[in-house]
């Protein structure tokens, strides 16, 4: 664990289109940089929607990991 930021291994995909994938990556890499605040209202969506996913995912496949 890295400054509270919680590293995993991956588990299935998050159904996500490699350009969507790409986008989430992108958005994550300015958030790391610049910080949340910098989002574009379009970017918090995409991100929201990512994050709903991936949750979705760790229920389902029982990956529930609190810190």
């Amino acid at each position: 664990r890295t400054g509270g930021v919680r590293h995993r291994k991956p588990g299935p995909s998050l159904g996500l289109s490699a350009a969507d994938q790409a986008e989430v990556d992108r958005i994550l890499s300015k958030v790391h940089r610049e910080g949340a605040a910098s989002l574009s209202p379009a970017e918090k969506v995409i991100l929201h929607r990512a994050t709903q996913r991936e949750r979705e995912l760790d229920r389902r496949y029982g990956r529930v990991d609190r810190l």
